[in-house]
């Protein structure tokens, strides 16, 4: 379904003073027939030398999946009209929570009053295990700008929980960089990304470095490649990003330490090993009311055989809550992990 939107300006004033406008008039051709399905409201106006550009945010109904698009017009141009798709909406949305809000008083990872502290929004996974453009983009969506698939999770927590998992996640990407590789000191033709990355974070590579264990080259021109990381470091930040997701999709923090946290590499995995891991089970139990999930589970809302895919082959995460609450993450399509808490 498209809806035809006609935007118009306040006054000629607005737009030269290049200060947000909120007063702007939103129409549609059929004014009643998208209602059933969302409604568009307008958020920003930004004019940036001779084109104006728009924000709307899009809310779908019955999914409260929540997206933002844009239309740029020149100032001469008073009803500029934008098509907003509202029909088929992409994997990763922005999907208002509807979750208990006495959940949402407290950090996730100290437990600390959110009202009595200096609070940050942190993405869960962590940004740095995204690809470059997909960061950007989310950069843009939170400001207002970017297609409807460019929103990334985040959460709520106190800025000091936030500063203090920087250097754990900067291991983690480095862990992998090296692991997928093959190399602590990669070619930069064959492994940019993994060459400016680790050749950036040398502490880390020395680190590393020192964990090889010797072995014996089956043949001349082939050296086995195999270190131990420092597993405390990798699990507090897989634990991070699972306390995270737990929170985002049902809305609630869990503050005790979980049962267990493994990863392994998906290739390690036999077959009915990884049939096992993929399998996210059947609905036994329904998410908390009001949650993202039960908004998943309903509507079909960027679920994949139960797998919320972030950024396809970065990165994909599932929840089940039918037997304590278990959350498993695929990194890069290599690392793959489960944090498991009773009940």
């Amino acid at each position: 379904m498209q809806v035809l939107v006609s935007v118009s300006l306040i006054s000629q004033a607005a737009w030269r003073s290049g200060t947000p406008v909120k007063r702007l008039c939103v129409k549609a051709a059929k004014p009643w027939h998208f209602t059933s399905r969302g409604f568009v409201k307008t958020e920003r106006l930004f004019r940036h030398r001779a084109q104006s550009t728009l924000s709307i945010v899009i809310r779908n109904w019955p999914t409260g999946a929540m997206a933002r698009t844009w239309c740029s017009f020149h100032p001469s141009d008073p009803s500029p009209e934008l098509k907003v798709p509202l029909g088929v909406l992409p994997t990763m949305l922005e999907i208002e929570d509807f979750s208990d809000e006495r959940q949402k008083v407290w950090c996730i990872h100290c437990g600390a009053v959110l009202e009595n502290s200096k609070v940050n929004h942190d993405h869960v996974p962590s940004k740095s295990l995204l690809s470059r453009d997909a960061r950007q983009r989310g950069t843009n969506y939170d400001r207002g700008f970017g297609e409807l698939d460019d929103y990334l999770p985040q959460v709520v927590i106190c800025k000091s929980c936030n500063s203090s998992f920087s250097q754990d996640e900067n291991y983690l990407l480095c862990v992998l960089h090296a692991a997928t590789a093959g190399s602590l000191y990669p070619n930069p033709e064959s492994h940019p990304e993994a060459a400016k990355v680790l050749k950036s974070n040398r502490h880390v590579v020395r680190e590393l470095r020192e964990s090889i264990e010797p072995q014996i080259p089956l043949f001349d021109e082939f050296r086995s490649f195999t270190f131990r990381p420092d597993s405390d470091r990798v699990i507090r930040a897989i634990l991070k990003n699972a306390r995270g997701h737990v929170y985002h999709e049902i809305g609630e923090p869990l503050f005790e330490e979980p049962e267990r946290v493994t990863y392994r590499s998906l290739v390690s995995m036999a077959d009915k090993e990884r049939e096992a891991f993929e399998d996210t089970g059947g609905l036994e139990v329904w998410p908390e009311v009001g949650s993202r999930m039960l908004l998943r589970v309903i509507n079909g809302v960027g679920l994949a055989g139960g797998w919320v895919t972030v950024e396809e082959d970065r990165y994909r995460y599932a929840v089940d809550w039918s037997s304590g609450i278990t959350v498993r993450t695929v990194i890069w399509e290599y690392l793959a992990t489960e944090t498991y808490w009773t009940d």
